[in-house]
């Protein structure tokens, strides 16, 4: 990818986003806010909170009074609750306690805006409520869960440390895997979504064990997000099955993605093309379609000419050999001496921190002002300061980036700096 790209790129803004939701699905947004900062005790249980919606905005003062009421509909007097109600947040609230174990409440706080990195937080949470369906109970069950999970599984340090610690720890599997040329991330769609290229054919079972391959595939899908900037939240994914062979088939990476994509990063998927599927993939396909769900599988398409691929992909981003404009071929880059040595200055490390540290405190403020909000005026503005103090945290990640994520390959041949370009040119 050239960071001066012809494709024309439209920014669609989908909805279900922080800029668009509407006063039920904020409401929803709310309560599910509400119940992840009971959890990490930053909203005291006795704090009186406001109206359960916002579809009173015209209501005059006194109407208004009668309605308030306190956090999620239960006043200091349970009886004043209405019963549904307080089952409902009870429900909620049981809902993520339960996925986050043994993890304590500060714990919990630092793995979640850990996770965040460069996204909008709001933005974050509406994932899992748009893939459960804007259930809290089970967006706060598939949050959580993930939050366990990346913990369990110390995602956060696959990326941070990634072919650092590969090299540092001499994992081969880890290293041939990134030099096989099985997956890269290399250009865009025409809504601006990076897209993961997979050469099935390079992939060999037995070059690598479970966890490795697992890693690799978190890495890169957590180096794909680093990619994205809203109003660009999903990646596209090409499935090149030419010269593919049952030599190649391997169901426990398969498996693995469509359990990654399901069910801890939720909403991120654009759209999978599988290109150029021999016979021999259809008994394979009838297997693997089982394990999908239904709106994944409704973003995955089979395409075996140029032109089918053409529709979702640039001509320049398809290679030549696919009968495409490109002579881009991945090749990988062996890390270069001194290229991570600022994640040793540790004072500025600190201080960035630091830095984020307030504004993710200013957030949650913010966050439980906007709770509180009783009428449209007061949540339109504490919906604004969220969103500038959001925009703060993604510039601290970015400022921090060089200072706590070691060098990769897609800093090296400038895939990640060319969509950091892409999105100032692009995104007005």
């Amino acid at each position: 990818m050239t960071s001066d790209t012809t494709a024309k790129i439209e920014l669609i803004h989908e909805p279900g986003r922080i800029d668009n939701i509407d006063s039920d699905q904020e409401q929803k947004l709310k309560d599910m806010w509400a119940q992840i900062l009971l959890f990490t005790g930053d909203i005291p249980h006795s704090l009186e909170a406001t109206p359960s919606t916002l579809t009173s905005h015209s209501e005059d003062e006194e109407k208004k009074k009668k309605k308030k009421r306190h956090l999620f509909g239960i006043g200091k007097n349970k009886a004043e609750a209405p019963p549904k109600e307080e089952k409902k947040h009870t429900q909620e609230a049981n809902a993520f306690k339960e996925v986050m174990k043994d993890l304590e409440p500060a714990q919990a706080a630092k793995l979640i805006f850990m996770m965040i990195k460069a996204d909008h937080p709001d933005n974050l949470l509406l994932r899992f409520l748009r893939a459960r369906k804007w259930v809290v109970k089970d967006a706060l069950h598939m949050f959580g869960n993930t939050i366990y999970w990346r913990h369990e599984n110390k995602v956060d340090d696959i990326l941070r440390l990634g072919e650092r610690a590969a090299f540092e720890n001499n994992d081969e599997e880890f290293l041939t895997q990134l030099r096989s040329n099985k997956s890269y991330i290399w250009g865009h769609d025409f809504r601006g979504r990076p897209i993961v290229h997979v050469k099935t054919y390079n992939h060999d079972p037995k070059a690598q064990g479970e966890k490795s391959m697992e890693d690799f595939t978190l890495y890169i899908i957590e180096t794909a997000r680093l990619c994205l900037k809203d109003p660009v939240d999903t990646a596209a994914v090409f499935f090149d099955l030419s010269n593919f062979s049952m030599a190649n088939m391997d169901y426990g990476p398969v498996k693995f993605m469509i359990h990654c994509f399901a069910n801890h990063f939720p909403e991120c998927l654009g759209f999978l093309l599988i290109h150029n599927a021999p016979w021999v993939f259809t008994g394979i396909w009838n297997v693997i379609k089982g394990w999908i769900d239904p709106v994944v599988a409704s973003k995955i398409k089979f395409t075996k000419t140029t032109e089918d691929v053409a529709k979702f992909i640039p001509m320049e981003y398809i290679e030549k050999n696919l009968g495409g404009n490109s002579d881009h071929t991945y090749v990988y880059i062996e890390p270069k001496e001194g290229e991570s040595d600022l994640m040793n200055d540790t004072a500025t490390r600190d201080k960035l921190l630091a830095a984020h540290d307030e504004l993710t405190a200013k957030f949650i403020n913010a966050t439980v002002d906007w709770i509180k909000s009783d009428d449209k005026a007061t949540n339109q503005k504490t919906q604004s300061i969220k969103n500038d103090i959001a925009a703060q945290l993604m510039e601290n990640y970015w400022q921090s980036d060089p200072y706590i994520r070691s060098r990769g390959i897609f800093d090296r041949n400038g895939t990640i700096d060319d969509f950091k370009k892409l999105h100032s040119e692009n995104w007005k």
